[in-house]
């Protein structure tokens, strides 16, 4: 037999020693996706005409056995999602006609083998989701035929090095989720095919390189959660192919760009929180017509919210998901995740980026009131103005948002009633409008009345109704004891005016009345101007 493939079943138990002992013409061996125990036979490196091994998804233990390196006529070899333990073997550099190297989701450690730099025939490389301590091998960079390499999610330490510039038909670079330090290498601009590079969640410091201007083709781009400073460099503006630009988590400072709304037209994803960002927001940013997450809360951004926003089609009408596809059969090692706050804490959504519709412009120093055109977009699963300085009204059309899960107001001076229309937010799950100014009843019905933590409204001292135990009657009794105290102030300062009107006409008559002498003067002085008067009009 020369092919074995059995895989995506349900066999289980350990391999036999047989496959490879017996059978010596073997050239493809197969057994993915099942549920094999124990540990890789050592054995294995008697079947030196292997061209294909795949055990991936299984529950194998142990070590990788030394002994692969003996497969000299190796091409593809998968040994992902396993419970594989200890250091890399350096006898994998001798599989130097491997096209297609796996070991992703195991518990591996110690370091990536240098030795790996002399197998120049690898064509996707995918050590991510294990243990491993050491820095990136500058060997690495021999590997000119690579085009995808993913080393994340591992404890890498140490600079990225220069010699990966050298990879010049890359299409993926993912070394995120490590502890990688210094500074961006200028070199990666050298990289003009690639289309992802994710380099989130590591130490990284320095300015982001004008040369990743370079990437033309590049469609993702994640630099979140580092040390980076500086402003975003113009140069960015020639990506005009990115959908996902996640700068969240730095020091970024300087104004929002304008030209982010006017170049970067297929953008889906704008993450720029947690930097210290300043100006206001561009109206700019309406153009971006497939845009679903703008997040750029716990900035320095002033001013009013854009009215433009309510453009945006994509938060609007929604959007059409294109279906992926790839060019090889192996499976694909990726995910495009984004961090979003959700529900009160962080949440990652990998290739479900459909489901991240939604506003986030918390903690900035926004002012004015809520745009009512906000309330255009109806496919908005999020929005989260808390943390501002917003005044005026709740918008009334807010009801008009019916796949909101989570809305946020807190913490501004948001005053008057809430809109009934609220009532029609059914999907509502988290919500929020303690410390403003509201007054007035809370609405019930639908969806509120499962609301019931009276938190959610604290620090409005003027609202009343379920869940708060202020009652609206106690409201409503005051109010109509201020009417009656008004009415009462109303007539009393009538009648002290009828009263001093009587008073003192009483007594300009009472004089008349009582001195002679006055009164004939004054009939005296009425008939002159009467007789003046009649002169005038006869003439």
């Amino acid at each position: 037999m020369s092919e074995f493939w059995i895989w995506s079943n349900s066999l289980f138990g350990e391999i036999s020693l047989d496959f490879f002992t017996n059978w010596t013409e073997l050239i493809a061996f197969d057994i993915g996706n099942n549920k094999f125990v124990g540990r890789i036979p050592p054995e294995i490196g008697w079947a030196t005409k292997l061209q294909i091994l795949f055990l991936w998804s299984n529950n194998l233990s142990g070590p990788i056995p030394p002994k692969i390196g003996r497969l000299v006529d190796l091409q593809e070899l998968n040994l992902s999602e396993n419970f594989l333990t200890g250091p890399i073997p350096r006898s994998i550099g001798n599989l130097t006609r491997l096209i297609y190297l796996a070991l992703v989701y195991n518990n591996l450690n110690g370091t990536i083998p240098s030795e790996i730099g002399n197998m120049t025939a690898l064509i996707y490389l995918y050590i991510s989701g294990s243990k491993i301590t050491s820095p990136i091998p500058s060997k690495l960079g021999n590997l000119v035929q690579l085009q995808s390499l993913r080393v994340n999610n591992n404890s890498l330490i140490g600079p990225i090095p220069t010699e990966l510039g050298n990879l010049t038909l890359l299409r993926s670079l993912h070394l995120n989720n490590n502890r990688l330090i210094g500074p961006i290498p200028t070199e990666l601009g050298n990289l003009t095919l690639l289309r992802s590079l994710h380099l989130n969640n590591n130490s990284l410091i320095g300015p982001i390189p004008t040369e990743l201007g370079n990437l033309a083709q590049l469609q993702s781009l994640h630099l979140s959660n580092n040390s980076l400073i500086g402003e975003i460099p113009s140069s960015l503006k020639n990506c005009k192919q990115l959908v996902v630009l996640d700068l969240g988590e730095n020091g970024i400072y300087g104004n929002i760009p304008e030209w982010l709304g006017e170049k970067l037209s297929s953008l889906r994803v704008l993450r720029l929180t947690s930097n210290m960002l300043s100006g206001s927001i561009p109206p700019q940013l309406s153009l971006l017509s497939s845009l679903q997450l703008l997040d750029l809360a716990h900035n320095n951004i002033s001013g009013s919210i854009p009215q433009s926003l309510g453009n945006l089609t994509a938060m609007a009408e929604g959007i059409q998901e294109r279906k992926k596809t790839t060019n090889f059969s192996y499976p694909v090692y990726y995910s495009n995740s984004v961090s979003i706050v959700w529900k009160g804490r962080e949440v990652a959504f990998q290739n479900r980026l459909s489901l991240v519709v939604g506003i986030d412009l918390s903690e900035n120093y926004l002012r004015h009131a809520i745009p009512t055109e906000l309330t255009n977009l109806s496919e908005l699963v999020f929005l989260n103005l808390s943390r501002n300085l917003l005044d005026g009204s709740i918008p009334e059309m807010i009801g008009n948002l019916k796949k909101l899960e989570i809305l946020d107001l807190s913490m501004n001076y948001l005053s008057s009633t809430i809109p009934l229309s609220i009532t029609s937010l059914t999907f509502l799950d988290s919500f929020n409008l303690s410390n403003n100014h509201l007054s007035g009843r809370i609405p019930s019905g639908n969806q509120l009345q499962t609301l019931d933590d009276p938190s959610i409204y604290s620090g409005n001292s003027e609202l009343c109704g379920f869940p708060l135990t202020k009652s609206c009657s106690s409201i409503q009794a005051s109010d109509v004891q201020l009417s009656t105290d008004d009415d009462d102030e109303k007539i009393w300062l009538y009648l002290s005016i009828g009263l001093g009107f009587v008073v003192g006409s009483w007594g300009f008559f009472g004089i008349l009345f009582f001195k002679r002498s006055l009164r004939l003067a004054y009939f005296r002085y009425i008939d002159d101007v009467y007789d003046s008067f009649s002169r005038i009009l006869m003439r």
